[in-house]
């Protein structure tokens, strides 16, 4: 009986420590879709923005370019007319649909905001509890059927030996 238990405990104890999918993705994930914003531009058709200080911008539409840069504080403002510009700051570009105000669809911001690095301070799942972090939809069903099967291997074997 003793043998049976030990084994039914090393292998309840051999699920608990497997990290499984805590690394969801290697390498850096992107996307084919570009990214598209829609903003609008002021009664005085400018479009304001901010990025990172002292950064060129460049909108591109239909072959001709502008290109401008951020104040010290990150700020920008640029005379355009509406229509689907490319916009590009440091290695990021993205798609920018520019609107007047007056036919500027619900979801357009009134800012253009470019922020080219982000740093995310979690650690892989976005949290921290220890050993918890494996509990997942495979380990705990893992440990109740070798829990289950524990006892049930026990109370078969407590059985036999009378």
């Amino acid at each position: 009986m003793m043998s049976r238990l030990a084994l039914a405990a090393v292998l309840l104890l051999t699920t608990l420590p497997c990290p499984s999918g805590a690394v969801e993705h290697v390498g850096k994930p992107h996307s084919e879709v570009p990214m598209v914003r829609d903003v609008t531009l002021d009664e005085r058709g400018i479009l304001k923005g901010r990025t990172s200080p002292d950064a060129t911008i460049r909108f591109s539409r239909e072959g001709h370019e502008q290109v401008l840069r951020s104040g010290p504080d990150g700020q920008f403002a640029a005379q355009i007319l509406p229509g689907v510009y490319v916009v590009q700051v440091g290695d990021m570009s993205l798609v920018c649909r520019v609107w007047s105000n007056k036919t500027s669809p619900p979801c357009a911001t009134e800012e253009l905001v470019l922020q080219t690095t982000v740093v995310r301070g979690q650690n892989v799942r976005g949290h921290d509890h220890d050993i918890l972090w494996c509990l997942d939809r495979w380990t705990i069903p893992a440990i109740i059927v070798a829990g289950v099967g524990a006892a049930i291997w026990a109370a078969a074997d407590g059985n036999s030996a009378s």
